[in-house]
């Protein structure tokens, strides 16, 4: 009976410590992912390093290893949380039922910049697709990830329209995607372009309405 009861005082838990115990975990690692934005926000991907980041978060460097593993796992934790995927709504510009009755030249115009406007309002994205045009990108696996996820909704709007699979409307999609792509970083680091200032509203649809004048032409 003295036994049993020793064991049974032994084997119990305190679920409520744990919770604590366990809220407390979370809040280090949200700490974390928080100086991992902060910092890529402040020094782009090239200024990304287990230091850095545990400088920003007031941590130990060893709680990087212990809940992601090091850099690269840290940075798939953020891409988790961030979700830059922007849904097909945000590219079309509204309803998309409305959108597919739009003549194929103004279904292109709003693409294009309705996916200009939704990358430079993603800064952190700006900041890893900037790391690009540098030669040995820092963390190809979150460049490629994040690539992925902006560009899913865009493409799958163009490559799932039949009025789209002509070679003239493919090659104003392609060069107006890079264009779109060049301006919205261009926004977020160097934002004069040729008089125009990208990071002012005014600005910015001065050179989306330019986007949508050119995806129009010859249409």
């Amino acid at each position: 009976m003295t036994i049993g009861a020793s064991r049974l005082g032994k084997s119990s838990t305190n679920p409520a410590g744990k919770r604590e115990k366990g809220a407390k975990a979370k809040a280090t690692q949200q700490r974390i992912i928080d100086a991992f934005e902060r910092v890529l926000l402040k020094e782009g991907v090239t200024g990304l390093g287990i230091n850095a980041v545990v400088a920003e978060a007031g941590v130990g460097k060893g709680l990087v290893y212990h809940y992601f593993g090091g850099l690269e796992g840290l940075a798939e934790a953020w891409m988790r949380r961030a979700d830059l995927k922007p849904t097909a709504e945000e590219i079309a510009g509204g309803d998309l039922d409305e959108f597919r009755q739009l003549p194929t030249s103004e279904r292109l115009a709003k693409i294009c910049a309705n996916y200009a406007s939704m990358l430079r309002n993603r800064p952190a994205a700006c900041h890893v697709l900037s790391d690009d045009l540098r030669p040995g990108a820092t963390l190809p696996g979150l460049l490629e990830a994040v690539r992925k996820q902006l560009g899913e909704s865009h493409e799958a709007l163009i490559t799932q329209d039949p009025d789209f699979h002509n070679d003239d409307d493919m090659a104003k999609a392609f060069i107006l995607q890079a264009a779109a792509n060049y301006l919205a970083l261009r926004a977020n680091s160097a934002p004069s372009f040729n008089g125009v200032d990208l990071d002012t509203e005014a600005g910015w649809e001065q050179i989306t309405s330019m986007l949508e004048r050119v995806a129009k032409l010859s249409s």
